[in-house]
């Protein structure tokens, strides 16, 4: 039929092109809290109330996942009304060695996510390091799948 709707293409197998990150980053808490206060606020990326599954009731669950993911958890807790993440990634040396630094909160009801990340070294390009950040947010949704509709 010519007038039938084109097929949609096909899901990108490799959406994380221009973002690799490490498998064997680390970086120290004081290392962490120096490389978080040298990036000023007003360049941080916010995200805030993506809506989320209710059902998270430890940190394990999240820092697994991200984990599988080489996003590397610095420290975590819970609060009366939140979990709360200080989370780190490291770009593979040939795309870029950049470091994001993340701090992501989940809120228990409604239960929601927010995520501050500060891009660290690597990409000096905005368009590029903003479609790093992009594809950064897109993993951690992926990564937390069961959580993020």
């Amino acid at each position: 039929d010519a007038f039938a709707p084109a097929a949609p293409p096909p899901p990108s197998t490799n959406s994380l092109q221009s973002l690799s990150l490490k498998s064997n980053a680390t970086l120290t808490g004081e290392e962490y809290q120096s490389k978080w206060g040298t990036v000023a606020d007003t360049e941080a990326v916010v995200l805030s109330a993506v809506p989320m599954r209710s059902g998270l009731t430890s940190t394990d669950a999240v820092e697994s996942a991200l984990s599988n993911f080489n996003v590397y958890t610095m420290a975590s807790g819970e609060l009366p009304t939140e979990f709360k993440f200080f989370l780190y990634g490291q770009e593979e040396d040939s795309f870029g060695g950049g470091y994001f630094l993340i701090q992501a909160v989940v809120m228990k009801a409604p239960a929601s996510l927010a995520l501050t990340i500060k891009p660290i070294g690597g990409e000096v390009n905005p368009d590029k390091r903003k479609e790093k950040i992009d594809q950064l947010v897109e993993l951690i949704k992926s990564a937390l799948g069961e959580y993020v509709p």
